[in-house]
């Protein structure tokens, strides 16, 4: 148990914070500071103690000395004039003795031979006054001041003696003391100067460590920004602070590694989907062009089926020349669908070739057909469109909608522009139809629109683009709606 809690305790201490490492340093500082001060306090205190003690000591002693001068001067001033003025200055000097004596024995706890002097000198004192207050005449107060003299100057050299050897005494304690204190005050400096080369070495350190750990993660954090992951790992942290710091780098770099795998894995995922879908157009625009390609070949065997029979019966009625001219014509409407295969064409060039197409029927037909294009804006003619759509309108027009009480025909063909497409409606004055919504859905009579609605729908990806409007007996329209696309402006409408 208690090897953990040292453990323990020793553990908290490696990993103790920056704030609480500035704390304890600063509260040692303070300690340490005050305890210094106390010192010098006490020292200098001590030191002035000492000096106030030799300065009193010193003056109670003068006290004494003063006393007894002033007692021999008053007594001499008394012999000289005997009135009562002068006898009560001296009694006055004799208690003014007696009081300093007094003073000096209760202030002072002093040694035995001491005592015995100052006590000697006080009975004396009381003896001289006594002495001369009880003098009658001038020779007694003559012989009695003799006397005294004699012995005030046996006790000044006494007193004298003793004041210096009880100073000298002093002064020695004194000395001692204050080189005591000198020394005090030196080892205080020094324990100042030690501390403060500690604090120093302390902050010297601290600044170190702080250097070394943050160039670690630093240099860690540019590794990591050059995407090496196999860096080892921040340790070594003294501080709570960088203990954090260091684990949070190591969990970024652990972070960011299996980010940029998994990115990575992503990324190629993306690209192999990327792959696979652009396998899939290309398999799907193969598909299309397919789909396309086996449309077109439908309209060109159609077209030709019906325009060979229009030639074989002109053949046999017609002069040579018109005949030439009919293959002529069907000689170009092929080349215009063989050489438009797989691009765009102008509107102009679909509506020239459709007018072949009705110049060819007209020329072997007996009935009357009046055909007219109207156009909203001659800049729709340069529009793009996918070529051989307008022609099999008209072609299913001229098949199927001359009425059979009359030999007349009219077929109108309207270009405008609406809602981003080119429209091309083609109208006739023919029987009409029945069930207009059915006809795109049977394939059975009108291959040429089910062709061109599907087309319509692979390459412009939109629904609905061909519609069909007829009453019966009146009138059919089929309206064709090219979105605004661009391609391919050339075409090769030869002839």
């Amino acid at each position: 148990m208690k090897s953990r809690g040292y453990n323990g305790f020793m553990s908290r201490f490696r990993t103790i914070d920056i704030g609480q490492f500035f704390m304890i340093l600063g509260s040692l500082m303070i300690l340490i500071m005050v305890v210094l001060l106390a010192l010098s306090v006490d020292n200098i205190s001590k030191q002035f103690n000492g000096t106030n003690f030799l300065m009193e000591y010193s003056s109670y002693w003068n006290d004494i000395f003063i006393s007894m001068l002033e007692v021999s001067g008053k007594l001499e001033l008394f012999q000289r004039s005997l009135d009562a003025e002068a006898i009560s200055q001296y009694l006055q000097s004799s208690e003014n003795l007696d009081a300093a004596i007094d003073a000096f024995i209760l202030a002072y706890d002093e040694d035995a031979e001491t005592w015995n002097v100052l006590r000697r000198l006080q009975a004396f004192n009381d003896y001289q006054e006594m002495l001369i207050s009880n003098a009658c005449n001038a020779a007694e107060i003559f012989h009695e001041r003799q006397y005294v003299s004699s012995a005030l100057d046996l006790h000044t050299d006494e007193i004298l003696s003793l004041y210096r050897s009880q100073m000298d005494k002093e002064l020695g304690q004194y000395a001692i003391e204050e080189h005591r204190i000198l020394q005090s005050i030196v080892m205080c400096f020094s324990m100042t100067m030690l501390f403060m080369l500690v604090i120093s070495a302390i902050y010297i350190w601290f600044a170190m460590f702080l250097r070394r750990a943050i160039n670690k993660a630093v240099d860690n954090l540019d590794e990591i920004s050059l995407r090496e992951w196999k860096t080892p790992d921040l340790t070594g942290a003294r501080f709570e602070e960088f203990i954090k710091l260091f684990a949070g780098i190591n969990r970024l770099k652990r972070r960011l590694h299996t980010y940029f795998l998994q990115l990575k894995e992503a990324t190629e995922n993306e690209k192999r989907l990327l792959d696979e879908k652009l396998k899939s157009e290309k398999a799907q625009r193969m598909l299309v062009s397919s789909e396309m390609e086996l449309l077109r070949s439908q309209v060109n065997p159609h077209f030709l089926f019906n325009s060979l029979t229009q030639i074989g019966m002109a053949a046999l009625i017609n002069e040579p020349r018109q005949v030439l001219d009919m293959v002529e014509c069907t000689g170009r409407i092929l080349r215009y669908s063989l050489y438009n295969k797989e691009r765009m064409v102008k509107l102009d060039d679909e509506l020239s070739i459709v007018e072949t197409y009705v110049r060819l029927h007209q020329m072997g037909a007996s009935d009357n057909l009046s055909f007219s294009i109207v156009l909203s804006d001659e800049s729709l003619r340069s529009m793009m469109i996918i070529p051989m759509c307008i022609q099999p309108v008209v072609e299913n027009c001229l098949k199927h909608a001359m009425p059979k009480d009359r030999r007349s025909l009219e077929i109108t063909i309207s270009v405008g522009f609406a809602d981003g497409c080119t429209v091309v409606s083609v109208r006739d004055d023919g029987v009409g139809i029945e069930s207009p919504d059915k006809i795109l859905s049977s394939h059975k009579n009108r291959i040429g629109l089910s062709n061109i609605q599907r087309r319509l729908e692979l390459q412009y990806g939109v629904k609905g683009l061909l519609s069909i409007d007829s009453i019966p007996g009146k009138y059919t329209e089929v309206v064709i709606r090219f979105p605004e696309e661009t391609g391919d402006e050339g075409s090769d409408n030869r002839g």
